[in-house]
């Protein structure tokens, strides 16, 4: 895939909590990676960067994180 256009959510609840995961893209010259997590979760930032770019080639994608309890 070259680049990409699209959103995605992804909700998980598990031991009382509830997960919950937002992808958007749009196409792009070159790749741009943004992501938004809570404190908690920002050590996934480099997999979820890795996960990305093994994927695409470029694009835009900004990635929202969130907890809820």
């Amino acid at each position: 895939m070259n680049s990409m256009t699209g959103f995605g959510r992804a909700k998980l609840e598990k031991e009382g909590r509830e997960y919950l995961v937002e992808i958007r893209s749009v196409n792009h010259k070159y790749t741009d990676i943004t992501v938004k997590a809570p404190r908690n979760l920002l050590y996934l930032e480099d997999k979820i960067r890795k996960a990305i770019l093994q994927r695409v080639a470029r694009g835009k994608f900004d990635i929202f994180m969130q907890i809820t309890a």
